[in-house]
């Protein structure tokens, strides 16, 4: 899966797929988005289990992760994952970066995402905003659009 700016310019792919995590709190962010793609993609496939998600766990604060949906519901991260992992077994999903920019501990996204469920597909801009921590994991997830 590859992120590319809104018009196809050049990727945004982690080099080093899934080693280290990337070193900019913005390459974290669309790592981020680059697993969760692959894992939907995986999740209708033979010997698919929900321990595909420990991918995003380097990326996380696990301990203290909050995401807080675009119906304002908040999720710590094992219900994160349920909820996730139910999503991804099924739909399919794919973005595109239109904008993303840092400030200090924040990575502000905007992507133009597609979601195909039971047959229908459903295409929105969307703005994410990712907070880290000062080890640069993703402590806290608030998604709008």
């Amino acid at each position: 899966m590859k992120l590319t700016p809104h018009g196809g310019a050049a990727s945004m792919d982690n080099p080093n797929h899934g080693s280290a995590p990337p070193a900019s709190l913005t390459a974290r962010a669309v790592r981020y988005v680059e697993i969760v793609t692959e894992i939907t993609h995986k999740a209708k496939l033979p010997g698919y289990t929900v321990a595909a998600w420990n991918a995003l766990a380097p990326l996380v604060a696990t301990d203290e992760f909050l995401l807080v949906g675009r119906g304002k519901q908040e999720l710590d991260w094992p219900a994160t994952i349920a909820c996730m992992d139910g999503w991804a077994r099924a739909a399919e999903f794919s973005s595109a970066l239109r904008r993303v920019e840092e400030a200090g501990a924040l990575v502000f996204m905007e992507l133009d995402e597609q979601v195909t469920a039971q047959g229908q597909t459903t295409r929105r801009h969307t703005m994410t905003v990712y907070e880290f921590d000062t080890a640069g994991k993703l402590r806290r997830l608030d998604a709008f659009g």
